[in-house]
C-alpha cells in the first residue's frame, strides 16, 4: 500500500466585535441592517498554490443574524487581492483571493468595523515534470480516517480591550475542515482555520465553543471558558505635601577673583498649602553665612578661588523647609591692553623723545586719570623711570640709534592685573 502525507495549512484569523450590551452600539440603538460584528478568516493553499489564500469576512447584525449586501473592503500589507471589495451574500459572507509569496496581514472594513488577520502565504512550489503515464492509483488512503476525529479548544485569559486568540487542536481529521466558532457573546464565525481572534467588549466570563466537520463528514466539538479580566485601576495620585520650590539668583553672576561680592535673591513658590517662609539661611559660597527674615542677602567679597562657587539658601516656614542653589562664576582679573606712543622732539636738546601710553580694559577705553603707575624702560643704560600718570618725562639719548621703549607693570583702575607693551623709535 502506498502512503500519502496530508498537510494542513493553518493561519490566524481575526474578528472585531462590539457587545450588544454597550449603549453606543446596543440592539435598541442600532438598525437591524447595520453591521455590528465583523469576523475574518483565511484558508491558505499548499504546494503550487501555497501563494494563494482565500480570505472570508462574515458580517452580522446586532442580534447575530447574517447581513447580506454589505460591502467589505479588503487591504493587504503584501501581495495583491482580487477583488479588493466584495458584497456579502445571504449568509453574510464576503470573500477575496490573496496572492502573496510571503506572509501577509489582511485588513477588512465594513461600515465602521475593522478586523485584521495574519495569512501564512509562501512561495508556490514548482510543479514537477509531467511523469510517464502510469495506471491510475487506487483509492487515496489519506481520505480514509485513521481514528476518531477529536478537537481541543484553548484560549488564554486577557485584559479587556486586548484580542483573545482561540486555538482548536484537530486530531485524526480528514482535511479540508469546516470550523464554526461561537464566542459566547453573541458572535460566531465559520471558516477553515484552526485559530481565531476575537475582541470582547466587556470584562466577564464567556462560554466559547468550536465545531469541526472534516471531509469525511465527521464532527467533533469542544468548549472552553474565556476569562476577560478588568483593567487594573490607575495608581493613586501622590499625596500633596506642603513644600517650597525655590529659585535662587546671584547678581552679578560673575565676579573677578578676590574682588567684589554678590547679592542673592530667593523666589519662594509655596505649594500645597505651605505657609509663607519666615526664615532664610544663606551660604554665600565663599565661606560667609547669614540667617535673615528676608528673601534677599548681600554676600561680601572676595571670592578667592577661580572657577565656580555654589551659593545656597534654605527657607523655613513652620515645619516646611526648602532649598535652592545657584552658581557664582569666579574669573581671572582682566588684563589691560596697553599702547605705547613715542615721538622725537624737534626742539633741543637733541636726541630727546616724549612718550605716553593709552589703555583699554575688557574692550572699553580707560581714562588717562585711571592709569596710576607705569615703569618705563628706555632701551639704553639709564635706570627705569616710574611715573604715576600715563605720561613719561622727556628722555634724552646720548647717541643716535634705534631703541626699544617698554612700558611695564602698568596699573589701571578696575583690575588687579598689570599690563605692558613696547615700541621702537629711531633717534638721529
Amino acid at each position: 500500500m502506498r502512503k500519502f502525507a496530508v498537510a494542513l495549512a493553518l493561519t490566524a484569523s481575526a474578528c472585531s466585535y462590539q457587545s450588544p450590551t454597550q449603549p453606543a452600539a446596543s440592539a435598541a440603538a442600532t438598525a437591524a441592517n447595520e453591521p455590528f460584528s465583523l469576523t475574518l478568516g483565511s484558508s491558505v493553499g499548499s504546494g503550487t498554490t501555497a501563494d494563494h489564500a482565500t480570505i472570508t469576512a462574515k458580517v452580522q447584525g446586532p442580534t447575530g443574524q447574517p447581513l447580506g449586501g454589505v460591502v467589505v473592503t479588503f487591504s493587504t500589507t503584501v501581495g495583491a487581492l482580487n477583488p479588493e471589495q466584495a458584497a456579502t451574500d445571504s449568509n453574510g459572507i464576503g470573500s477575496t483571493t490573496l496572492v502573496a509569496s510571503t506572509a501577509a496581514t489582511v485588513t477588512a472594513k465594513a461600515g465602521t468595523l475593522s478586523a485584521r488577520t495574519g495569512v501564512g502565504t509562501q512561495p508556490a512550489a514548482q510543479p514537477p515534470p509531467t511523469p510517464t503515464p502510469t495506471p491510475g492509483p487506487g483509492p487515496n488512503p489519506g481520505a480514509t480516517p485513521t481514528g476518531p476525529l477529536t478537537v481541543t479548544l484553548t484560549a488564554a485569559d486577557v485584559i479587556v480591550g486586548s484580542t483573545t486568540i482561540l486555538n482548536a487542536s484537530i486530531k485524526d481529521g480528514v482535511p479540508p475542515f469546516q470550523v464554526t466558532w461561537t464566542f459566547g457573546d453573541g458572535a460566531s464565525f465559520t471558516g477553515s482555520s484552526s485559530s481565531s481572534a476575537h475582541l470582547y467588549a466587556a470584562a466577564g466570563t464567556y462560554p466559547a465553543s468550536v465545531s469541526v466537520t472534516d471531509a469525511a463528514g465527521r464532527r467533533a466539538d469542544a468548549n472552553a471558558t474565556i476569562n476577560v479580566l478588568a483593567a487594573a485601576p490607575a495608581p493613586a495620585p501622590a499625596p500633596q505635601v506642603p513644600a517650597y520650590t525655590i529659585t535662587l539668583t546671584a547678581t552679578p553672576s560673575t565676579v573677578v577673583v578676590n574682588t567684589t561680592g554678590v547679592t542673592l535673591s530667593a523666589n519662594v513658590n509655596q505649594q500645597f498649602g505651605a505657609p509663607p517662609a519666615t526664615s532664610f539661611t544663606w551660604d554665600c559660597g565663599n565661606g560667609a553665612t547669614f540667617t535673615t527674615a528676608t528673601a534677599t542677602q548681600a554676600c561680601p567679597g572676595p571670592y578667592p578661588t577661580i572657577g565656580s562657587a555654589t551659593a545656597k539658601v534654605t527657607a523655613t516656614g513652620g515645619s516646611v523647609t526648602g532649598s535652592g542653589t545657584t552658581t557664582v562664576t569666579v574669573t581671572l582679573p582682566p588684563v589691560p591692553d596697553i599702547t605705547v606712543n613715542c615721538t622725537l622732539q624737534a626742539a633741543p636738546p637733541a636726541n630727546t623723545i616724549s612718550c605716553n601710553i593709552s589703555a583699554t580694559l575688557s574692550g572699553k577705553a580707560v581714562v588717562d586719570t585711571d592709569i596710576t603707575s607705569v615703569d618705563w624702560h628706555w632701551g639704553d643704560s639709564t635706570p627705569t623711570t616710574t611715573t604715576h600718570t600715563n605720561v613719561a618725562p622727556p628722555h634724552t639719548y646720548s647717541a643716535a640709534g634705534i631703541f626699544l621703549v617698554v612700558a611695564n607693570n602698568v596699573v589701571v583702575t578696575g583690575t588687579t592685573a598689570k599690563g605692558s607693551n613696547s615700541t621702537s623709535i629711531s633717534v638721529h
